[in-house]
């Protein structure tokens, strides 16, 4: 097991695994990978922010493509309340929706509804 901070990196017990992580040490296994990450690491504030505006956007993007499957809009913002019934059946398997029998547009609008809210 070995401890690191900056260049510095000791190979440790795991008697002093503890210490070591307490000081500040990343903890790693002999293979590299990260047991645990030192005690009082930090994060810049601009970082910080950076990471929380980039959070926002995406969870805005995310509710965009929530909102667009429920009203009848798929990512490519094609209404599927204006599709030709070919459109619509090719919608459905793009999307591996069972239409079942259906042949209408209205049945088969109906059916990539009911499947569209059921994968929310």
């Amino acid at each position: 097991m070995k401890a690191t901070k900056g260049n510095k990196t000791y190979t440790i017990t795991e008697q002093e695994k503890k210490r070591y992580h307490e000081a500040g040490y990343d903890i790693q296994s002999d293979s590299g990978e990260i047991i645990a990450y030192g005690r009082g690491k930090t994060v810049p504030v601009e970082k910080y922010e950076e990471l929380e505006s980039r959070y926002k956007e995406l969870e805005k993007q995310l509710e965009a493509c929530r909102n667009s499957t429920i009203t009848g809009q798929d990512s490519g913002s094609r209404d599927i309340n204006k599709m030709s019934v070919e459109e619509l059946m090719a919608y459905a398997a793009e999307q591996q929706i069972d239409i079942g029998k259906s042949t209408s547009r209205d049945g088969i609008l109906e059916k990539i509804k009911v499947a569209s809210k059921q994968g929310s």
